[in-house]
């Protein structure tokens, strides 16, 4: 178990805190179901509280915080894993879904739910405090971007990257991103930002680190009705840690 102490939670401000899993139990149980005699799960960083190197065995990613109180935890974050376990089981099976505009808002939540809990276990800050009572109110807060991805063959239950980048405009600014890579079996989420609310978004149709058709835009949203995941081509090992290092597109 890794986590800090705070006196107030994240999301709503209140006391009353309590160890919230950054992978719910349901996810991680599932994950390492589908693959005989799994790994379990490793953490990479730079910067993740963690031991870097190899993944360990185990029976649950057991990843907890203590940044969300117990009114959030049992109430919408609780709400918003059983609105999202129907969509994230084939999903982590590497099963064809299709989602539509109401279950994009739905995945592009959790996915930003699991993110903002992952950060406080790295110096990176994506969110900003804003950011995350947004995402308690049901909304989606601005300034991030998310592609979906999905591996070939993966080797392990989870994994979890974190990646400073620094992205140079062509009118001479640079600006600073974070970019968190959550891969979950076959399921692959990254979030990118730039750290303040309503920041600048890595807004391309080609992702830039990997072929336009093997990773989903999800925000900002590409105001279609339907998607369909997985992307036609599938990330093999090296096109995963490509991603991870993600090239970015010059504008």
């Amino acid at each position: 178990m890794w986590g800090g102490m705070s006196r107030r939670c994240a999301f709503c401000g209140s006391g009353d805190l309590t160890l919230e899993h950054v992978i719910p139990r349901w996810v991680s149980r599932h994950s390492l179901s589908l693959i005989a005699g799994a790994d379990g799960f490793s953490i990479y960083g730079p910067g993740f509280a963690s031991k870097i190197g190899e993944p360990r065995p185990a029976s649950l990613i057991d990843i907890q915080v203590k940044r969300a109180c117990r009114s959030c935890n049992n109430g919408w974050m609780a709400g918003l894993e059983s609105t999202t376990s129907p969509l994230l089981k084939p999903m982590l099976s590497g099963n064809r879904v299709q989602l539509d505009a109401e279950n994009q808002k739905v995945i592009s939540r959790w996915v930003l739910k699991t993110a903002m809990a992952l950060e406080f276990l790295t110096p990176a800050r994506q969110f900003a405090a804003e950011d995350r009572a947004e995402l308690r109110r049901g909304g989606i807060p601005e300034g991030h971007s998310i592609f979906l991805a999905a591996r070939q063959a993966p080797d392990r239950a989870g994994e979890f990257r974190y990646a400073p980048l620094i992205f140079d405009s062509p009118d001479g600014h640079s600006t600073k991103f974070v970019a968190l890579t959550i891969s979950l079996h076959h399921l692959v989420a990254q979030v990118i930002s730039s750290g303040k609310t309503g920041g600048w978004l890595i807004d391309v149709d080609d992702h830039g680190a990997v072929d336009a058709e093997a990773a989903i835009r999800l925000l900002p949203s590409v105001g279609v009705e339907s998607l369909s995941w997985p992307p036609r081509f599938l990330l093999s090992e090296l096109g995963f840690q490509n991603l991870v290092r993600l090239v970015l597109p010059k504008s």
